[in-house]
């Protein structure tokens, strides 16, 4: 990806070939394989597998899959900025020509199929409140909100941002404060979010947050984040359920009416088998007769004395093992 990313026209040009460029292989595409995360004996274990299609395996462990996107001339337009973040294959040839020269692996270059994800954008809307050091007229105004464009498009475009970085909201900041110098102070407000998944085509499919729709392409759009969602599952990145930890603790008193804590938990799923509530206790082995204090006066334990008996972890493990033979 670096070598891709320095690439330009020609030997005496700097105009680069793509605004940015993602190389993916066996291990980290995520329309061609899938990583598998498992817990055996040995402990937590990862495997890479292939994706099929038709009976055919759709990459192999030399194929190397090019997602270049577009450069655009310039960065003085609104066009211009959102072409930088388009995918486009117009330079392929000269990056396999360049890579033939440099590269020392025999790697197979290969292109994405149209419908395959090329990236996830991130669109943030920004709502923010701009005072100037003096009044200003209906001119300058146009000119200063100008220069605030000019200074998003040439900050955050596709060659300036990485995959999968946040941009900070002090970055935001800095960059609208200092795009005019007739600029006092700017009230940004915290950017709202909008996901949209891009394909090879440049079809985006916005997410939305409902799972029923009347729009095709948000259904679309539900659907690549869905498998997003099944490839960090099954890689172990996420969990498959969410856990509901919104409990307040309470130490209301309610013996546990078993008496005494099985390590198996619950007995069975009656309710009153079931634990309410974990009461501490403490013992004092006093060697001398009993004291009674006297006003203003305490009991001080110098060095620890409490001894756990049994330990609860806050976490249970599971580990299932079929029958090969059923």
């Amino acid at each position: 990806m670096n070598k891709i990313y320095q690439m330009t026209e020609d030997e005496v040009s700097s105009t680069p070939l793509v605004s940015n460029i993602l190389v993916t292989d066996i291990r980290t595409d995520p329309n061609k394989a899938y990583t598998l995360c498992t817990f055996t004996e040995h402990g937590t274990e990862y495997k890479t597998l292939p994706r099929f299609k038709d009976g055919a395996q759709l990459i192999q462990p030399f194929d190397l899959i090019i997602y270049p996107f577009q450069a655009p001339a310039g960065l003085n337009t609104k066009d211009e900025y959102i072409n930088s973040f388009k995918y486009d294959n117009s330079t392929l040839l000269e990056i396999q020509d360049n890579l033939e020269n440099t590269k020392n692996i025999a790697h197979t270059i290969k292109e994405p199929d149209i419908e395959d994800l090329a990236c996830i954008k991130n669109y943030l809307k920004l709502n923010a409140k701009i005072n100037t050091i003096r009044k200003v007229g209906q001119i300058e105004e146009a000119e200063i909100k100008n220069n605030i464009f000019k200074a998003i498009y040439t900050n955050f475009n596709m060659r300036k941002l990485d995959f999968g970085e946040e941009i900070p909201y002090d970055t935001i900041l800095k960059v609208i404060s200092n795009a005019d110098s007739r600029i006092k102070s700017v009230i940004l407000d915290e950017p709202s979010l909008t996901t949209a998944f891009c394909t090879v085509n440049n079809v985006e499919h916005v997410l939305t947050n409902t799972t029923q729709t009347d729009n095709q392409e948000d259904e679309a759009g539900n659907e690549y984040y869905n498998k997003c969602v099944l490839n960090n599952v099954l890689a172990g990145r996420i969990p498959m359920f969410n856990y509901n930890t919104d409990f307040s603790t309470s130490y209301s008193e309610k013996e546990y009416s078993p008496g005494g804590f099985e390590m198996i938990y619950p007995i069975d799923s009656s309710e009153e088998n079931k634990i309410y509530q974990l009461k501490p206790e403490l013992t004092i082995n006093a060697k001398a007769s009993a004291v009674t204090l006297q006003e203003n006066e305490i009991v001080q334990f110098r060095r620890p004395n409490l001894r756990t008996d049994v330990t609860y972890p806050a976490y249970v493990n599971y580990y299932l093992k079929l029958n090969k033979e059923n």
